[in-house]
């Protein structure tokens, strides 16, 4: 990536979608630092923003409804689209409507409003959910668009290859700028620690600090994924906002390191000093994809780039996080 990408922020508003949950709220951290003039616009609906800055400008909206969309969109320069309705594998299999109507809509009215606004360049945060079930690395070119997502995934995962298209739709009658994100899993603080809701690494997090004995796990030791510490997630996506010749452009975003589920077991117990008499693997868990890894190499050459925080740092800073607010924290 050619220049200083931090000055493309000079001056710049930047709207951030979804800014009080894991991924919005360190995207905004992010965009602050980059340059001492940029102002962020920030959305939040039911969870209330609990940090405050002099640039930052909060908007309660519902992007669920036009109206809410365009006043998000009025006026600014550039977006980074981060709000979705989130869950684990235990909420996609029991529940799987809860992802797929409102997270459509979210996408296509917020899409809508950035043409309407005429706004530049977004980058817009998609999953690896979206792919046919394949095991190993994935590259971009693999999705087949006639082959359908994982069973377990199979709701977002067609709602984000719609969302998808509709950001070539923009790019092309409105022409905005994108860069999509096909994220692994991404972790780290403020994610959704409830039960109910929570992705398998919070979830594993939660029960070491619980001093959980025995120690119950879903699904398989050997399991495998790519995941990513949320400060690498959101550095990636700021950069490829500030790209001079921003297109329309597709991109995976994780590590390239297998990551098993008992890898994510041994680094939550050391995190949280917990050694459990016994450790039980369930198979009652929703069954997902065996193993997934996503080869992120275009990225990394885009932005001259690479993840920095290991599986052991994340999971500790994580951990850390959720022992100091626990008490406090409702997702």
């Amino acid at each position: 990536m050619a220049g200083n990408w931090k000055e493309y922020y000079a001056g710049k508003l930047v709207l951030v979608t979804g800014g009080t949950g894991m991924t919005g709220a360190e995207v905004i951290q992010q965009l602050l630092a980059a340059d001492p003039t940029v102002r962020v616009r920030a959305t939040w609906n039911r969870v209330a923003p609990d940090f405050r800055d002099a640039r930052l400008q909060w908007l309660q909206a519902d992007l669920t409804s036009r109206d809410g969309c365009r006043a998000a969109a009025a006026g600014v320069d550039a977006a980074i689209l981060a709000a979705a309705v989130t869950g684990g594998a235990r909420a996609l299999t029991e529940r799987p409507a809860t992802q797929v109507t409102d997270n459509l809509v979210i996408d296509a009215c917020m899409l809508e409003a950035l043409a309407f606004a005429g706004v530049a360049r977004c980058v817009f945060f998609s999953t690896a959910s979206l792919y046919q079930p394949l095991d190993g690395q994935i590259c971009e070119a693999q999705l087949d668009r006639n082959e359908p997502p994982h069973p377990a995934h199979r709701g977002i995962g067609f709602v984000k290859r719609a969302s998808e298209q509709l950001c070539q739709f923009w790019h092309e009658h409105a022409q905005i700028a994108f860069g999509i994100l096909r994220a692994a899993n991404i972790y780290g603080p403020r994610a959704a620690f409830d039960p109910s809701r929570s992705n398998f690494i919070p979830a594993l997090i939660r029960k070491a600090c619980d001093r959980l004995d025995p120690f119950e796990v879903w699904g398989s030791p050997d399991v495998v994924r790519d995941v990513i510490f949320v400060s690498d997630a959101a550095v990636a996506a700021v950069r490829l906002l500030a790209v001079p010749d921003l297109g329309f452009e597709t991109h995976n975003l994780g590590t390239g390191v297998p990551c098993s589920v008992s890898d994510v077991l041994r680094a939550a117990l050391a995190a949280a000093c917990h050694t459990p008499s016994s450790v039980v693997y369930s198979e009652k868990g929703p069954a997902t994809v065996r193993g997934r890894i996503l080869d992120s190499r275009q990225l990394e050459n885009r932005l001259n780039w690479q993840p920095g925080i290991t599986l052991e740092e994340g999971v500790l800073q994580t951990c850390r996080w959720w022992q100091e607010n626990k008490d406090s924290w409702t997702r």
